[in-house]
């Protein structure tokens, strides 16, 4: 598993952000990164701005966004959070503070970014959880997704799996970059499941939109 740190901007001075800069798509950018706090630029651009780099980098220009790099001995990964300048403008807006985010935390973010934009015909709408160790809800239509990333994390799913009650009614989506992943979890999750349960596996590498369910024995495709 690759090791990973963070460069964080260090930016003392930011102009004073011109509310009269901030248009409809700037505005649904800044409601994702208060429910999410961290976009990488190729998800900020397609997700947003159809594919243009010119609309992120105007962002970063005007000051409402600043970027960060994710540095791993093999590569980078450039990523966005608000500025302190646009915080100031929008008052009351409440930011974690992600500087002292562990860094596994704002991976699994960026990793939940790249499953919402694999429904993007369904027009997902993003909505925080407030639930660990879930990431975030993906709603689609009337169906609330509860959306959760196996990464450095596997004790606090088996504590979720052993002690929290099933809801029948929720939709549990898991994403792991191999189905390897989830062996420590297998029996966990196979106290947790019943009939009516709905908890899907997404591989987070795999192309196409396929789904694994647990039979109780095996994962197997949907």
């Amino acid at each position: 598993m690759e090791k990973w740190k963070i460069n964080w901007s260090q930016v003392r001075y930011f102009p004073k952000l011109n509310p009269n800069v901030i248009q409809e798509r700037h505005e649904k950018v800044i409601e994702c990164l208060v429910k999410v706090g961290v976009i990488r630029g190729d998800q900020l651009r397609n997700m947003f701005f159809r594919g243009k780099k010119s609309k992120v980098k105007q962002m970063e220009h005007y000051g409402m966004i600043v970027r960060h790099e994710l540095v791993s001995e093999e590569r980078s990964i450039f990523f966005y959070t608000l500025s302190a300048a646009l915080i100031e403008e929008y008052n009351g807006l409440v930011i974690r503070d992600y500087k002292r985010t562990a860094v596994s935390a704002i991976i699994e973010r960026l990793v939940f970014l790249d499953t919402v934009m694999k429904f993007d015909e369904f027009k997902p709408i993003i909505q925080d959880s407030n639930e660990p160790p879930f990431v975030g809800v993906i709603k689609i239509g009337k169906n609330q997704i509860y959306t959760g990333i196996i990464y450095q994390n596997v004790q606090e799913w088996q504590h979720y799996f052993k002690w929290s009650p099933n809801d029948r009614k929720r939709n549990i989506l898991l994403i792991a970059d191999s189905l390897d992943h989830l062996e420590p979890l297998e029996t966990p999750i196979s106290n947790y499941l019943n009939q009516n349960s709905r908890l899907r596996i997404l591989i987070r590498r795999e192309k196409e939109r396929s789904f694994y369910i647990w039979n109780g024995f095996n994962w197997v495709k949907e």
